[in-house]
This record gives C-alpha cells, structure tokens and sequence, in this order.
C-alpha cells in the first residue's frame, strides 16, 4: 500500500472502526477512525489505484509479538525519497485477528531527526 500509493487498498489493511488510531512521523496529533487515516494518506498523494512514486519504504529489523487474538509488530522503517535523501524512524503495528486476516488497530511512526 505505502509503495504503491494506493489508497484503495486502506480499507483491506485498516480496522473499521472508531478505535483505530495512527501516529504518522512528521505530524503532530493521533489520527483516530478509518476517515482520517484515509484522509490523512490522501493530503499524502495517495489515490485510487495506486500510482508510481520516486519513494519506497522498507521495513526492518521486524519482531513480532502473538497475543490472544493481536499481533504487536515492531520495525525500524526507511523511507528514501527520488532525491536520494532517506528518512527513518520506529515504527509499532498493533493488528488484530478478525477471523480471515489481520487488520491494524494502532500505527505509531518515529521519525529519527
């Protein structure tokens, strides 16, 4: 989804429900429900089908923590941009389990200055 720009895939990815929160790095203040982490990722150039973009972000260093239920993920993201500068922080998924997939409830993006 982040790679692709696809703001399609949101609503596969992300709980539907007003206990979803998101920290994203670089703004200030918890996103909370589906509508404004779609919102949130669309002011973010995000569009219906994706497009290409002269950015990827990875994920590494990942652990993962099984609950009853949840998952609790942990990385160090990185992000490098067409410019070639790079940004990178922590990053912590809180997922639950809904039956067929797991679903994110909490997002909390670091960013390392």
């Amino acid at each position: 989804m982040w790679n692709c720009f696809n703001l399609d895939e949101i609503d596969l990815l992300f709980d539907d429900d007003d206990s979803l929160t998101y920290f994203a790095s670089g703004r200030q203040g918890v996103l909370t429900g589906l509508d404004e982490v779609r919102h949130h990722h669309e002011r973010c150039g995000f569009v219906h089908g994706g497009k290409r973009y002269c950015s990827r972000i990875r994920l590494e260093e990942r652990t993962k923590t099984e609950l009853k239920g949840m998952a609790v993920v942990s990385a160090l993201w990185f992000m490098k941009e067409g410019t070639g500068k790079t940004y990178r922080g922590p990053v912590t998924f809180v997922c639950k389990w809904s039956g067929s997939e797991w679903r994110f409830v909490h997002l909390n993006f670091g960013s390392y200055v």
